[in-house]
């Protein structure tokens, strides 16, 4: 019973990331606006002159780091639990949801950059 539990609070911390994710997007979108005082024409401008690399770059570096906010939650469920090596569990938390990304990716790859070359001529 205890596996069970320890496989659904990896899972959960693996899906949470993913939402986190979405929460630091908004907030680089929020604080790039704020900043650089952009407007439709300018978001136009900026976003077309990236490429499909940086936008991927981008979006892995705010994923791991999402991965890593889910997995230090992790670290602190574990230990409240009393689970045996709450460190390396938050690793593997850390470990599968960077696999689960790069699985999705490879999968999706077409889908993927039929949609960023859709923001970089303003389809979307």
């Amino acid at each position: 019973m205890k596996y069970l539990g320890l496989m659904v609070i990896i899972g959960l911390f693996v899906s949470i990331s993913a939402i986190i994710w979405v929460g630091i997007l908004l907030g680089s979108f929020c604080l790039k606006k704020k900043i650089c005082k952009m407007d439709g024409e300018k978001w136009g401008k900026y976003l077309s002159q990236m490429t499909a690399t940086e936008y991927l770059t981008r979006g892995g570096i705010m994923y791991a780091l999402a991965l890593a906010i889910s997995s230090t939650c992790g670290y602190f469920v574990f230990q409240h639990f009393s689970y045996e090596n709450p460190l390396v569990l938050s690793v593997i938390i850390f470990v599968l949801g960077g696999v689960k990304a790069t699985f999705h990716l490879t999968k999706n790859k077409e889908k993927l950059m039929d949609k960023l070359q859709g923001i970089k001529t303003g389809e979307y």
